[in-house]
């Protein structure tokens, strides 16, 4: 977690589909994604990584509060995490 606290400190995230990203492909790595419905207060767990995700309150602002838990690590809380 630390790690990609890290990189995301690193700089800008650009997106996956982006004008840099579509002709630079020696630099790009494969993203995955995974998506579930879900209500609030409720969780899911990614089926490649087994990290659950608990979201106990979403903003106006659409942030979240959530929780995430990583098999054989210390789980975190963070609030006001955007998408």
């Amino acid at each position: 977690i630390q790690a990609l606290e890290k990189k995301l400190s690193e700089g800008p995230l650009t997106a996956a589909g982006s004008a840099k990203n579509a002709h630079d492909s020696s630099n790009q790595k494969k993203l995955y994604s995974y998506s579930e419905n879900f209500v609030m207060g409720q969780s899911f767990t990614d089926p490649l990584t087994n990290a659950t995700i608990g979201v106990s309150q979403i903003a106006s602002d659409y942030t979240a509060d959530i929780y995430l838990f990583l098999a054989g690590k210390e789980s975190l809380e963070k609030k006001g995490v955007k998408p």
